[in-house]
């Protein structure tokens, strides 16, 4: 199990809830966690999508922009 955490969530959340070591905040740190179930995932492309923007703003911002929902 993994947060998901990028770090322009503290500027809005403050710090994640659960401990560093089950917190994922790059893409490279969300695969290695995932490799340590599943081998050969490497796909820096798919973590990246899950990981997002590092500035969560921008990316509320251009959802907002294009009529995109933001949920």
């Amino acid at each position: 199990v993994r947060l998901v955490w990028n770090d322009g969530l503290d500027k809005i959340h403050g710090a994640p809830f659960l401990p560093a070591y089950l917190v994922a905040r790059t893409s490279a740190e969300l695969a290695a966690a995932l490799n340590e179930c599943q081998n050969n995932i490497s796909d820096q492309g798919v973590t990246q999508l899950v990981m997002g923007s590092r500035d969560p703003a921008k990316w509320m911002t251009a959802r907002i922009a294009a009529g995109k929902s933001t949920e």
